[in-house]
């Protein structure tokens, strides 16, 4: 299974899943539960060894998700 950020990372493969928006609409994430994830993703990157500039990219792709996901 492809995921929007293996694409969004420059992977071999187009994400062809559902709209990001759609699958996250009604689930009630606001800006605390997104918060939340994006720092377990940036503890697990630097647990990982992931250098800083790739780790920083990673989040910012997510960060730049935060329209998308948060509903509430």
């Amino acid at each position: 299974m492809y995921t929007i950020l293996g694409e969004a990372l420059g992977g071999p493969e187009r994400y062809r899943g559902q709209d990001i928006a759609q699958t996250h609409g009604g689930l009630g994430i606001d800006d605390v539960h997104f918060d939340r994830a994006g720092a377990h993703l940036a503890a697990t990157l630097d647990e990982l060894g992931v250098p800083g500039p790739l780790a920083d990219h990673v989040i910012g792709i997510v960060v730049g998700l935060r329209g998308s996901v948060v509903t509430v």
